[in-house]
């Protein structure tokens, strides 16, 4: 009988040390020192701008990332996260409609953009992760590209995701 317990708890051991390395957990802080400091402002290759480009009536956005992970299996960033108004007040209004978008910058111009979501619009809902603001991504980017966050009335927000690929490929070796 204990024979057969043995090879039994070996596997359970093995299954769980296995499952736990095939995802890495990433902290939301290390993407917020990714984000950069300036305004930015791209056109895609028809010359329309993202977010709200130089208007004078732009306003500022946060991104606040409650969970993210790295899946070493598929190469896949699984992030899970809120976008909020950044105002004067101390009120948390979350933006509905907010473009998640993958893309290589050259210049003024992105390009290879690829939309990876989008935060959710209706207010049905009062749970993460279904509420006004709320997303979840999961996508696959190279060492190249950035992580934007656009929405027509916001700055365009950007982070610069090759950075972290790179630094979780490094790792991996």
């Amino acid at each position: 009988m204990k024979k057969d317990i043995i090879p039994l708890a070996i596997a359970v051991i093995y299954s769980f040390l296995y499952n736990s390395v095939q995802a890495q957990e990433i902290s939301g802080d290390k993407l917020e020192a990714l984000r950069s400091m300036y305004n930015v402002f791209y056109v895609d290759k028809n010359g329309d701008q993202f977010g709200c480009g130089r208007n004078l009536e732009c306003f500022p956005f946060k991104v606040k990332i409650y969970s993210m992970a790295f899946d070493n299996k598929s190469d896949k960033l699984v992030m899970y996260g809120s976008v909020f108004f950044d105002g004067v007040s101390k009120d948390t209004v979350t933006v509905g409609g907010v473009s998640i978008l993958i893309a290589n910058p050259i210049r003024d111009t992105l390009t290879e953009v690829r939309l990876v979501g989008s935060t959710i619009e209706t207010k049905d809902h009062i749970s993460y992760p279904y509420r006004r603001g709320d997303f979840k991504v999961e996508f696959v980017a190279k060492e190249n590209d950035k992580l934007y966050f656009s929405h027509p009335i916001y700055f365009l927000v950007e982070y610069d995701i090759g950075k972290l690929i790179q630094e979780l490929f490094l790792h991996r070796k």
